[in-house]
């Protein structure tokens, strides 16, 4: 489901790192692990993860973004956040994503499994053994 956003801030993390918070026009339903797509253009959506919980009490989306230097990818779309926020114009993301989440009324066993990358700790994935 596409949904446009107003950028609520842009904080610096670390050197490198964002916090960015979105303000979707409406309530989005999401599982912990899930992540959206920025909408960038028509054929170029791009993922991350979704740092908040989806208990938060607001209704803001909170994504952490590791934009160095040589990372084109990631910093393009900082850069569309910064603009956005500066001008009060809107993002569009596509919204939930993924099946990677902690199902409580499952019978298998949890494998807990979190990686670093960098500086960035990527949020915690369920992987559900068979």
């Amino acid at each position: 489901m596409t949904i446009k956003c107003k950028v609520k801030s842009k904080t610096p993390l670390a050197c490198n790192t964002y916090k960015i918070l979105l303000s979707p026009e409406e309530k989005v339903q999401f599982q912990a692990g899930q992540y959206l797509m920025i909408v960038m253009g028509e054929k170029d959506k791009r993922p991350f993860f979704i740092a908040n919980a989806p208990s938060n009490e607001g209704d803001d989306l909170e994504l952490h973004i590791g934009a160095a230097e040589h990372n084109a990818y990631a910093i393009e779309v900082v850069e569309a956040m910064k603009l956005a926020l500066n001008n009060n114009s809107e993002i569009v993301i596509d919204v939930p994503h993924g099946d990677a989440w902690f199902r409580d009324d499952s019978k298998r066993p949890v494998m807990f499994n979190c990686g670093w990358y960098r500086i960035q700790l990527y949020p915690f994935h369920f992987e559900i053994l068979h």
